[in-house]
């Protein structure tokens, strides 16, 4: 053809050129810029469900239960996050597995995604070896409408997290940028509310101080069995309504036992709920009490 092997190179690159642009696909990419992926969730939180329970703090826990679980459906969330004591303790561990397999079996019915952490009724007598066989993992991080999801064990070893996971924890949130929305879950509260009652987590401070760098946060916990918040580093948390009992806000006349708010049946205000968690920008929670237990609704 009379050219050089620059020309050559020259004509090649300019015919290249010419059909790249050309391209429907290139053309698309240029029409339709990509958009910045924006973290949404609705979220609801349910916690000490206490399966098994028999007392005076609810003379109905089964029809408690079911309005949960309708309620649940009603508000269609995206996750159905659990914050511990899924059953009531017992002795013997056949009762206990019985238990924590119904109740598994029960929520995973409603067809939302599950994460639970678990609480000491559930994980303390067997250090979570039940927990892990019938739920799975004892802590973890999870992504859910982009926003991380973080559940901590401060139960099966004590109200403490150890040495361990605190260096789970560390990593993990190393990972992440600070401008992520993070929604860290437990059982026990991270700060010393407490202790009598065991209201508190050992090493929370320094869980707490790992979580502080994230302006987009969120703790949630059970255990306490009512609306309650508390602080530790900066850190709030919010404790939850139970789907069994309530308990007292502690002081002197209750320093020594903790036992159950005695309920009476029918009651208009069963000081049971459950809580809608939703992040659109920042975090958002509304506590929603569950319906007096005459009428309740078994889904």
């Amino acid at each position: 053809m009379g050219m050089t092997r620059r020309e050559v190179l020259r004509w090649l690159v300019a015919w290249s050129g010419a059909l790249v642009t050309a391209s429907p696909v290139h053309a698309l990419a240029r029409l339709r810029p990509v958009r910045a992926f924006t973290p949404r969730l609705r979220a609801v939180q349910i916690t000490d469900l206490h399966y098994g329970y028999r007392g005076s703090g609810n003379p109905d826990p089964a029809a408690s239960l079911s309005q949960a679980l309708y309620q649940i459906q009603q508000l269609n969330p995206e996750l159905l996050l659990i914050t511990g004591d899924l059953i009531e303790a017992d002795a013997d561990p056949r009762v206990r597995e019985r238990r924590l397999e119904d109740i598994w079996e029960r929520l995973q019915g409603l067809r939302i995604p599950l994460l639970a952490v678990p609480g000491e009724q559930d994980a303390l007598m067997d250090a979570g070896a039940l927990w892990q066989r019938v739920v799975g993992p004892l802590h973890f991080h999870e992504s859910s409408g982009g926003v991380h999801v973080i559940g901590l064990d401060n139960v099966s070893r004590g109200f403490l997290l150890g040495r361990s996971e605190r260096d789970w924890l560390a990593q993990e949130l190393r990972s992440l940028d600070e401008g992520v929305p993070l929604l860290v879950a437990a059982h026990a509260p991270l700060a010393w509310y407490y202790p009598a009652w065991n209201w508190y987590t050992y090493d929370g401070p320094a869980a707490s101080a790992m979580v502080a760098r994230f302006p987009h946060r969120l703790f949630v916990h059970g255990h306490v069995h009512q609306l309650l918040t508390d602080e530790v580093g900066g850190v709030k948390g919010f404790g939850a309504r139970a789907v069994s009992f309530s308990y007292p806000l502690p002081d002197s006349r209750h320093a020594l036992a903790l036992m159950p708010i005695p309920m009476a049946a029918g009651a208009v205000d069963t000081g049971l709920g459950l809580r809608d968690i939703r992040f659109a920008g920042t975090f958002q929670i509304t506590d929603r009490p569950l319906a007096p237990l005459a009428g309740s609704v078994k889904p």
